[in-house]
C-alpha cells in the first residue's frame, strides 16, 4: 500500500492511501477534474497502512476540512508526521520498483522534499522519480533450495561507510550521462553496473514470496540509518498498555492542550494559507461578477485595508491609514451621487403628474368664467 499527499489545493492538502502508484495516478486524474493544476507532492510505500489515516484525523482534527481527508496544515508538518509514523514501523520513506529499492533524498540531504509529480507514463515505466535515490538491488536466481523456495541475492548500500551526499551526487551524474536520452537496453545495463559498483553489502535470502524477500532488507537499511543517523529517523513511541488509542503519540491531537492561548498559537503557526495568486484570482472573479462600478470595487479595497493594515510594518502604517480614509471618502462620494440620481429620477416622475393637475385647474377656471358671463 502507498501513502500520498497532493500539492496544495486552495489552502489545504489532500492525503490518502492507494494500492499502487498507478492507483495514485487514477486518483490524481479525478482531483484534476475540479482542480486541473493538482499534482502529487509526496508518495511512499507504507510500513503500516492500517492506522495512518486515523492518525491524520486525530492528530490534525482541528485542521481537517469537514469529514474529508483534506487538511489545512503546512506541508512540512504533514511530512514530519508521516515520517515519524513510517519510522515507527521500521520503514523509511521509500518505494520498490521491481528489483530496486529507492529512498527519499531526505535521508541524503536532510531537507523536506519539494517535488511535484504528474506520474506520467514514462515515469511509471522507468520507475525513476526525482527526489529518490537507489539503495538496494535484488538479484533473482532460479536456484531452488527447498520446495517452492528459491535463493536470491540482495546487494545494498553500506550506510556506515559511504558519504551520503557524495553518493547522491554520483547517482545524479550517472543519470545525466548514462540514463537520460539513452537507449533502454544500454541505460538498464549501465544502471545495473552502477548498482554492482556501489552496493558493497549483500544478503542471501530464501523465500517463495518476493515481498517476504524485500521486507527484511528494508528493515536492515532502516536499522543502519537508525544506528548512524538517528536524528534522521525520529519516530513515534510504540503503543503502551493502558494508554487510550487517541492519546498515543502517533494519534494525539497537536491542539490537545489545556491553554486556549497555546491552541491559538499552534493554529496560527501550523495553519496553511492561500497562495497570493489564488487570493488575487478570487478577488478578480468577485469583481467581474459584481460589475464595473466604483461601489463594487471600493468596499472590497476598504475591507482589505481595514483588516490587514494593523499587521503592516510601522513605516507604512501612516500611509495606509491615509489611503483608508481616502477610500472611505470615495465610498461616501459615490453613495451621495447615487442618492442624488435617485432623487432626480423621482422628481422627473412627479412633474408630469403635477402638470396634469395644473391643466385640470385651468380648465375648471375657464368654465367658471364662462358661466358668469
Amino acid at each position: 500500500m502507498f501513502f500520498y499527499c497532493t500539492s496544495k489545493i486552495n489552502n489545504y492538502y489532500k492525503v490518502g492511501i492507494a494500492e499502487s502508484i498507478s492507483r495514485i495516478k487514477k486518483r490524481l486524474t479525478t482531483y484534476r477534474s475540479t482542480h486541473p493544476e493538482t499534482t502529487i507532492k509526496l508518495f511512499s510505500e507504507l510500513g503500516d497502512p492500517y492506522n495512518i489515516e486515523w492518525s491524520f484525523k486525530n492528530k490534525f482534527r482541528d485542521f481537517r476540512v469537514g469529514k474529508s481527508e483534506c487538511y489545512k496544515v503546512k506541508f512540512n508538518i504533514i511530512y514530519n508526521h508521516f515520517l515519524k509514523y513510517q519510522h515507527k514501523s521500521n520503514c523509511l520513506h521509500q518505494y520498490w520498483y521491481y528489483d530496486t529499492l529507492f529512498l527519499s533524498e531526505y535521508y541524503f540531504n536532510k531537507q523536506v522534499p519539494d517535488h511535484e509529480y504528474d506520474l506520467r507514463e514514462r515515469q511509471e515505466r522507468d520507475g525513476i522519480f526525482d527526489g529518490f535515490i537507489p539503495a538496494a538491488y535484488l538479484i533473482k536466481s532460479n536456484e531452488q533450495v527447498e520446495k517452492d523456495k528459491f535463493k536470491s541475492e540482495i546487494i545494498y548500500l553500506d550506510i556506515n561507510k559511504i558519504d551520503l551526499r557524495e553518493y547522491k551526487s554520483k547517482f545524479k551524474k550517472h543519470l545525466k550521462e548514462k540514463w537520460y536520452s539513452q537507449q533502454r537496453g544500454f541505460a538498464n545495463s549501465e544502471l545495473k553496473k552502477f548498482y554492482k559498483e556501489n552496493f558493497k553489502l549483500k544478503k542471501i535470502v530464501k523465500n517463495e514470496e518476493e515481498n517476504y524477500v524485500k521486507l527484511p532488507i528494508s528493515e536492515i537499511i532502516f536499522k543502519n540509518f537508525e544506528k548512524k543517523y538517528k536524528n534522521l529517523v525520529k519516530k513515534y513511541q510504540p503503543s503502551k498498555d493502558g494508554v487510550r488509542y487517541y492519546e498515543q503519540s502517533s494519534q494525539k491531537s497537536i491542539t490537545g492542550v489545556k491553554s486556549f492561548r497555546l491552541i491559538d498559537k499552534i493554529q496560527g503557526k501550523f495553519s496553511e494559507s492561500y497562495d497570493e495568486g489564488v487570493i488575487l484570482h478570487g478577488i478578480k472573479k468577485l469583481l467581474i461578477k459584481r460589475g464595473n462600478h466604483p461601489l463594487n470595487y471600493l468596499p472590497i479595497l476598504y475591507n482589505i485595508l481595514s483588516s490587514t493594515s494593523h499587521r503592516a510594518p510601522k513605516e507604512i502604517r501612516g500611509s495606509l491609514d491615509k489611503l483608508e480614509t481616502e477610500v472611505i471618502g470615495l465610498i461616501q462620494k459615490y453613495k451621495d451621487m447615487e442618492r442624488d440620481d435617485e432623487l432626480n429620477q423621482q422628481k422627473r416622475k412627479i412633474r408630469p403628474e403635477e402638470n396634469k393637475g395644473k391643466n385640470v385647474i385651468n380648465f375648471l377656471n375657464k368654465i367658471s368664467k364662462y358661466k358668469k358671463n
